[in-house]
């Protein structure tokens, strides 16, 4: 099968003329657009802003974007990369055969990595640390939990089978600053 390379790449929506809340890598396969199978992102830096610091929990939630995405497709790869000041870290939803390895997630405001509805997906020797809970914030009366790294099912399919969790480093603070400082749950 022919592989796309993306190696080295800073993306981030700081560098758009015009900011708006988006994913930064979206890797999908639908009639639409075709088949995005195969897809190395490799050594590449995603984030939303590097200016957060007067940033308060309202603005986390409503400036911050997926960092790397993958929808529908198979045997797509996210290696040695970091991604940080986002939304979610990564996202693998219906995308089997997935590898995330290598990776440094960190001071995001919601969940570190992702796994839905893909089989055979590998999360190998990630770094993911420094999880803000600004929804505590944001919604106190209904909050969503953050989790370091997590999965579940897709509706209709009776469970996922394959994922391979190896060697991640999961920590909820290593950063004494760290704003929106609020429990996560691990894996």
């Amino acid at each position: 099968f022919p592989v796309t390379i993306f190696d080295g790449i800073s993306i981030s929506l700081s560098h758009a003329p015009v900011y708006t809340q988006e994913k930064l890598a979206y890797i999908t396969s639908h009639s639409y657009t075709g088949p995005a199978d195969n897809v190395v992102l490799r050594n590449c830096l995603f984030f939303d802003s590097d200016d957060v610091a007067s940033w308060d929990a309202f603005a986390w939630q409503t400036n911050t974007s997926h960092g790397v995405y993958l929808y529908g497709t198979t045997y797509c790869k996210l290696e040695n990369s970091e991604l940080r000041h986002l939304g979610f870290g990564v996202t693998i939803y219906d995308a089997p055969y997935s590898e995330v390895t290598n990776n440094n997630i960190h001071h995001n405001c919601f969940d570190g990595i992702r796994v839905a509805g893909s089989n055979y997906t590998k999360l190998s020797y990630n770094y993911v640390h420094d999880l803000m809970s600004t929804d505590l914030t944001v919604h106190p009366d209904a909050p969503n939990h953050y989790d370091l790294i997590q999965t579940w099912v897709i509706s209709g399919t009776p469970h996922q089978i394959g994922i391979q969790i190896i060697g991640n480093k999961c920590i909820r603070k290593t950063d004494p600053d760290l704003p929106f400082d609020h429990s996560v749950q691990g894996i």
